[in-house]
This record gives structure tokens, sequence and C-alpha cells, in this order.
């Protein structure tokens, strides 16, 4: 029985999917072409029309791998600039 928020866990793929595009901020769509998959496949997997197979989960794993790593190189490049403009402040 579930008594607590933090007693519900996420059983599927599909749910855990939902939930990225939400903390994400993503449309379906932005979600597919991101992938390099048609609309229409990310939709039926969403609406379970589609399997969610071992090789879109593998891409889902990709991009969000290549999202951190843009996203380390953007904070790494800010740190340059601001330390860079600290110094010739100096």
């Amino acid at each position: 029985m579930i008594m607590k928020l933090q007693d519900v866990s996420i059983q599927s793929d599909t749910d855990r999917l939902i939930l990225l595009l939400r903390h994400l901020g993503m449309k379906q769509y932005e979600l597919a072409e991101e992938l390099g998959y048609a609309r229409a496949y990310v939709e039926a997997v969403i609406n379970g029309r589609s399997p969610f197979t071992d090789s879109f989960k593998k891409r889902i794993e990709e991009y969000l791998e290549s999202r951190q790593i843009r996203s380390e190189e953007n904070y790494e490049e800010l740190l340059n600039l601001s330390l860079r403009s600290i110094n010739s402040n100096t």
C-alpha cells in the first residue's frame, strides 16, 4: 500500500520518458528531432502503440550523455571567460 509520495516507484521506461520530457521541458516532437526519429514513432512509443526498443533507449541515453558533455563544456567556457575578465581587470 502506498502511504507516502516516496513510496511511488516508476515501473516502465515509458513513464520514465514522460518524466524526462517534463524535466527537460521538451515536447515529443522536439525529442524526436533531437534523436533523429519520426515524431509519430515517439508519440506511438509514449502512447503504447509501439514497443520501447533497446535501440530507442540507447539513443535516448546517448542524447542525455551529449547534453551533459555540452553542459560541462559550456560551464568551463563561462568559467574561463570569467577568469579572463577578472584577470584583465587586475
